[in-house]
């Protein structure tokens, strides 16, 4: 129980980026880049200084893990990349709906390739909390209209980070939190510099207060965002993992009126309520397994 609140805390961590990603006026892939290259940053220098035994004694024993690190990473930024896509191509209402369809694509990938039988109850948990939070965006959906290239490039950002769960759950029963962020999120930066050069993005200069907007994504959306969830991973389910980012939808509505004054109507806080009982449901009845 305790992993799973941790997961929860980290998609809190993720969400509060929103926060910080409002305030910036830099281009997606800049952000990005520099966003990872922070992250990387931190968890590489203490690694080398303090544990670097450690890591190459990693490397050396877990070389299988290692190469599914690659696939990992390439899901993270294939989910990353495919959002940054889907919001300049649709409403974020629909890029919204149509990404959150991952807990499905892991919940048969968990009965088809794992094995793992689910009770009618907790699978009826997964689509309450889907039709939960498809109903929060229902009316933003429909206001905005539909634009199939971002709604393609939506799925696509579903799918990515499904398969990086997927992955990523394969191989940190077997790498400490520390050596799997560092292989990941240093890949995944090397993944997004090769991005910025292909489509010739204009990294610098950048202001001083992008730089700290970039500190923080880095410092609380992801090590303590997307890494506690990449922790808990070892622990829970990547079903459980998946489903639990839905609740993203809650914490943006609570971040939206601590910090924007932003009051959502009924119908939004009663469809909350109904995506976190589907939450409740699904972690009540979620069989042990990948």
């Amino acid at each position: 129980m305790y992993a799973k609140i941790v997961v929860c805390i980290g998609v809190f961590g993720g969400a509060a980026g929103m926060i910080f990603i409002r305030h910036s006026n830099v281009p997606a892939l800049t952000m990005l880049f520099y966003r990872l290259l922070f992250t990387s940053l931190m968890i590489t220098i203490p690694l080398v200084i303090i544990r670097r035994k450690d890591t190459i004694n990693a490397f050396r024993k877990n070389y299988k893990s290692f190469r599914i690190l690659f696939l990992t990473a390439l899901f993270n930024i294939g989910a990353m990349v495919c959002w940054i896509f889907a919001v300049k191509n649709t409403s974020i209402a629909s890029a919204s709906i149509l990404s959150n369809m991952h807990p499905v694509l892991v919940l048969l990938a968990s009965m088809l390739i794992f094995k793992i039988r689910y009770d009618k109850k907790a699978i009826a948990g997964v689509f309450i909390t889907l039709v939960g939070c498809a109903a929060m965006s229902a009316r933003d959906y429909l206001a905005d209209g539909n634009h199939i290239t971002g709604d393609i490039f939506a799925i696509l950002a579903g799918m990515s980070f499904g398969l990086y769960l997927l992955t990523a759950k394969g191989v940190r029963g077997k790498l400490s939190i520390d050596i799997f962020m560092f292989i990941n999120y240093t890949l995944s930066f090397v993944y997004v510099a090769v991005l910025a050069l292909l489509f010739r993005e204009n990294l610098f200069p950048v202001p001083a207060n992008e730089i700290l907007i970039f500190l923080c994504l880095a410092v609380f959306s992801t090590i303590f965002g997307q890494g506690l969830v990449d922790w808990g991973l070892a622990y829970v389910s990547s079903s459980f993992a998946s489903v639990s980012f839905l609740l993203e939808n809650i914490y943006a509505i609570i971040l939206g009126m601590i910090f924007a004054a932003e009051m959502p109507p009924i119908s939004q806080l009663v469809w909350g309520a109904i995506l976190v009982a589907g939450v409740l449901i699904f972690n009540k009845y979620e069989p042990a397994g990948p």
